[in-house]
């Protein structure tokens, strides 16, 4: 079967979609993607995740930017965690606290059929503190939203277990959602050990 090669461009202010070759029978899928990764990525949904974040650290002063993502750290997280970074930069917010240093940022997964975009912020020693789900596309498997289960992600670095059934408690009905969110929980993890890794990249 051909494939069709698609490209997607987005304002300068937002980061770059990648170009994939997909199959004919793929395309409807496809457009759907990325008109909602389009969304996922547009200054309302910005303004939300901002808006979380100062709930969640309201005494520390914030400074935004787009983190570029190294291409050679996606390829090592990709085949360490299996999933893709489906941008070239992520929203990022680091926060300067009283208590410490945080990082927040923004990125995407793919649901069954659209994406899913969450936010989380990290500690100065890679930890996950706070994770939220900003927008959920799909009509089944909304459960991954809740406080409950998203407070598994907690506490958690790049070095934990992250298996689903075992580490991350499942959801019936909503297993595509609930495999995607902890790899891209555990991707962010990874992203985040690296960074701090490699020199001249924080």
């Amino acid at each position: 079967m051909s494939n069709l090669t698609f490209t997607k461009k987005l304002s300068s202010t937002q980061p770059r979609l990648k170009v994939y070759s997909y199959p004919l029978r793929k395309l409807t899928g496809l457009l759907f993607f990325l008109i909602a990764c389009k969304s996922a990525l547009s200054g309302e949904l910005k303004n939300s995740a901002f808006k979380w974040v100062q709930q969640k650290y309201p005494q520390c002063s914030t400074q935004f930017s787009n983190k570029e993502i190294l291409p050679e750290h996606k390829k090592l997280i990709l085949k360490k965690v299996g999933q893709e970074f489906y941008t070239s930069a992520l929203y990022q917010w680091k926060l300067n606290c009283p208590e410490g240093a945080y990082t927040a940022w923004v990125d995407n997964v793919m649901g069954r059929d659209l994406p899913i975009t969450f936010a989380v912020i990290f500690d100065s020693l890679g930890r996950i503190t706070q994770t939220t789900v900003l927008k959920y596309r799909e009509d089944y498997g909304g459960e991954v939203q809740s406080t409950r289960w998203l407070k598994q992600f907690i506490g958690k670095k790049e070095s934990d277990g992250w298996v689903a059934g075992k580490d991350v408690e499942g959801i019936s009905g909503a297993t595509i959602s609930v495999h995607s969110l902890i790899k891209g929980h555990k991707k962010l993890a990874h992203l985040f050990a690296l960074i701090h890794s490699t020199p001249g990249t924080k």
